[in-house]
This record gives structure tokens, sequence and C-alpha cells, in this order.
């Protein structure tokens, strides 16, 4: 195993942990190695996470940023990758839980499963201590009197969930304090850096 500090010199509005991710899928993009990628994106008014399909270098720029809140599978996107879109090189992002369901599509001798273990051809891994409900998240942003359109970003870091805010503000809480909000599976998961990926990304 390899570690290694990277940094993206694409110039990126909401880009973390040095946007590596998006350099690498960008890049991925412009080279042809991919045709397509699963990503996650999130409503600018809501906050509410979707997957996303990006086709293009600039689709991919627009969906950069980490998102913790949760409540859609990602891989719902892959349906319409390989079978509606007849995409054949497809990256797949996401939490070490998304990488072991495609590890188990990749290894599965299901000939209904071939066409997706065809078409994906790289597996970024993100480092994931947790993720959070999304209605719960909501709900603790609105006793704090926090629209969730005014957030910019989140953040964890120090044993802190950081919420930084479009008008420069940052609001900090204790992440014992957001406990209540962590999805279930979460609270008993045994990977941290997606070690069935092909590359793992992360902050620490």
């Amino acid at each position: 195993i390899k570690m290694l500090k990277a940094k993206s010199e694409i110039d990126l509005k909401n880009f973390q942990n040095g946007g590596v991710v998006t350099a690498l899928l960008a890049n991925a993009f412009e080279e042809g190695l991919i045709d397509g990628a699963l990503v996650m994106m999130e409503d600018n008014w809501t906050l509410e996470p979707e997957p996303y399909l990006a086709t293009s270098k600039e689709e991919v720029i627009k969906s950069s940023g980490s998102k913790y809140n949760w409540n859609v599978p990602i891989l719902r996107a892959l349906k319409e990758a390989v079978m509606d879109r007849k995409l054949r090189k497809i990256a797949v992002v996401g939490t070490p839980c998304v990488m072991d369901a495609i590890y188990q599509i990749m290894k599965s001798d299901n000939d209904l499963l071939k066409p997706f273990k065809d078409a994906i051809r790289l597996k970024i891994g993100l480092f994931c201590f947790e993720t959070y409900d999304y209605d719960k998240m909501i709900k603790i942003l609105k006793e704090n009197n926090i629209e969730p359109w005014k957030v910019k970003k989140m953040e964890i870091e120090k044993g802190k969930l950081i919420i930084k805010l479009i008008n420069g503000d940052t609001v900090k809480f204790n992440l014992k304090d957001v406990e209540h909000a962590m999805r279930m599976g979460c609270k008993s998961c045994w990977d941290f850096t997606g070690i069935t990926s092909d590359i793992s990304v992360g902050n620490v």
C-alpha cells in the first residue's frame, strides 16, 4: 500500500481535501479512460443528495465536494449508465459500503450482472467515519437556525462536524452531539478506507 499527499491544480469552487477525486475523474475523461462516472450531487437549496451520472469533465467538476448526508443509493444510477446510456467505461466514486457493493457485483457469477461487471473500470473509495441520515441532519441544522441553502460545505475533522456557511461563518458540532443522526449501518462498519477499491482518497 502506498500513501500519497495530493492536491488538484483544477480551479474548483467546492473542492474538499484537495479536490483529488475530481481531478482524477476529470483527467480520466480527458484521456478517454472513462465515458461515465457515478458520483453524488446535492440540491443547492435543500442539501438533499442524489446519485448523479456524470458524462464529461465539466459535469464532474460541477459535482465536486464531499457529501455527508445520505438517503439514496448511489448505484441506482448504474442501471441508467449501462442499460439506458450504453456506457462501457464507468468510474464509481463512493464510501466503503458502496465499494463493497461493487466488489460483490464484480465477483458474482450471475449472468445478469455481467454487463455491469464489464462496464466498471475504476473504483474510487472515500475514507469514511460515518454518514448521516438526511432528515435527521436537516432537523439538527434547523434547530440551530441554519437553513440548508446557507450551507456551503461540511467537513469532519478532529472529532467535530464543521459546517461552513455561504456568508463565511463556521458552525462546529462535537461528533457525539450529532451521533443520533448517524446512519445505523455506520455504527457497525468494518471498513474505513474502502479496501476493495482501486484507489482510496481522504484527508486522514
